[in-house]
């Protein structure tokens, strides 16, 4: 969630790309790295990969100008897609203030997608506010690709909902995705200004570090936790 930085008087917020394995989410966040110059942004940080997959989450932080009179920096996380890892997404959506939904458009993934679809709504719900998310219609190069306004009805989107067209590899709709969560994240971060203050969320920013240790102590539960990490029938349905 958004925190002010009062050493270095500077906004955070945290954009979440969540989505199944394979979906594109560690394409994106490269491919966002590679659009800003060095001067505005750090490298891509993969705690713990294995073989070039994500296990924990992969990292990178941008500055994007000012909200109000303040510096504004945007930590860009990606989560692991694997369902044997899929608790470790719990805590990265918990700290979103804006979230990227990437839906592996491919037809025999259209399970998988509804699955991890049901699990971000449940984590999202879990919050008790509303914090909004986008969803990005990826991989749309592949045969038989549902277009977005397929996934949209697959997922039983509202008509509001914004879903990108895109195919990540190659860099087409990331940014689009990218700036519609960043656009809600500022508006989730003013509400939460208008509503505490800065003073109310000052405190010190979480490094990729600190966060790396946060989710090596959920290790100890992860027998009990890997059991809840299922959606219900329930949850299936509202996800399509």
């Amino acid at each position: 969630m958004a925190v002010f930085d009062p050493i270095l008087r500077s906004l955070i917020a945290r954009v979440v790309y969540d989505g199944p394995a394979f979906s594109g989410k560690t394409t994106n966040v490269k491919q966002i790295c590679e659009a800003f110059p060095v001067q505005q942004r750090g490298e891509v940080y993969t705690p713990g990969s294995l073989k070039g997959r994500t296990m924990f989450f992969d990292w990178l932080e941008v500055t994007l100008g000012k909200l109000g009179t303040l510096p504004f920096r945007c930590q860009i996380l990606s989560v692991p897609g694997q369902r044997a890892r899929s608790y470790r997404r719990r805590p990265l959506i918990h700290s979103a203030d804006a979230v990227v939904f990437v839906a592996d458009c491919r037809i025999d993934q259209i399970d998988e997608t509804r699955r991890c679809f049901a699990l971000m709504r449940r984590y999202l719900r879990e919050r008790g506010e509303v914090v909004p998310f986008v969803v990005q219609a990826n991989k749309q190069d592949a045969e038989g690709a549902l277009t977005p306004e397929e996934l949209a009805h697959a997922l039983r989107l509202a008509p509001s909902m914004v879903t990108v067209p895109a195919v990540a590899s190659r860099g087409e709709g990331v940014r689009e995705s990218f700036n519609a969560a960043v656009r809600a994240a500022v508006s989730h971060t003013k509400r939460r200004l208008a509503e505490s203050g800065v003073a109310g969320l000052a405190g010190q920013p979480q490094d990729a570090d600190g966060l790396f240790d946060t989710l090596l102590e959920l290790e100890d539960q992860v027998d009990d936790m890997a059991a809840e990490e299922e959606p219900t029938e329930e949850e299936m349905a509202e996800a399509g």
